[in-house]
């Protein structure tokens, strides 16, 4: 396998892997991966994002997975999750996918 580099000697090979595998495995689409400074700024994302650096994606499923078992997929690949809510009261048609879980919006996956 050949390895991804990134700007700053950052290799991305097991980052990229994990999304990929967690996409497949589970039935996920993703939603967000690489961001511009001005698009980061834009969704309120963090000053240091790590999708500014293409080592963080977030990702909605068709069943949301359980999340011990997708934090422990992606801990082999060494990177990490996290399950973000909904923080205001959903405004619009609801996506079927998100009718199961109560305000759940994406699962944010990201090289540790």
């Amino acid at each position: 396998m050949s390895k991804v580099v990134l700007p700053g000697e950052i290799d991305a090979t097991e980052f990229i892997h994990c999304v990929m595998q967690a996409a497949f495995l589970f039935k996920g689409s993703v939603t967000s991966w690489i961001r511009t400074e001005l698009h980061n700024l834009a969704v309120h994302g963090p000053r240091k994002s790590k999708h500014l650096q293409g080592l963080a994606a977030d990702l909605v499923w068709d069943v949301v997975p359980e999340l011990t078992r997708l934090e422990a997929f992606c801990k082999d690949y060494g990177c990490r999750v996290r399950r973000e809510y909904e923080h205001e009261p959903w405004v619009g048609p609801k996506p079927s996918r998100v009718f199961s879980y109560d305000h759940f919006s994406h699962d944010h996956i990201e090289k540790a």
